[in-house]
């Protein structure tokens, strides 16, 4: 069976043992898990375990932690709902957008 072109599936062998992964998230647990192996350059969040390649990329989830509405600064125009970043507000609008189009291919709720 052949794959579309450009699908491809990245593959990471633990350097301990022969198991392969599909994510370097699913590895590094792995290799904690399994052989008690820290990832040194991981940052980890302190309250969910997530671990992150970078430092901003930790700070950047660490919002989805703070309930405050200071952590929420992008709100929408539509609906008030607000976000802690602009992309997923963006995201959001969209939603709101393909409600505005009378097409039921796009605005079908069982449609992500």
């Amino acid at each position: 069976m052949q794959h579309p072109i450009g699908v491809s599936k990245a593959v990471l062998d633990c350097p301990e043992c022969s198991c392969v992964f599909a994510s370097r998230r699913t590895l590094t647990r792995h290799r904690r898990e399994a052989h008690g192996t820290e990832v040194y350059s991981a940052y980890y969040c302190r309250i969910c375990n997530r671990c992150f390649p970078k430092i901003s990329l930790l700070r950047r989830h660490n919002l989805v932690h703070d309930p405050s509405e200071s952590s929420k600064p992008y709100q929408c125009s539509r609906c008030f709902k607000r976000f802690n970043l602009k992309s997923t507000l963006k995201l959001h609008m969209d939603i709101h957008a393909r409600k505005d189009i009378d097409d039921p291919v796009l605005t079908n709720p069982k449609c992500p």
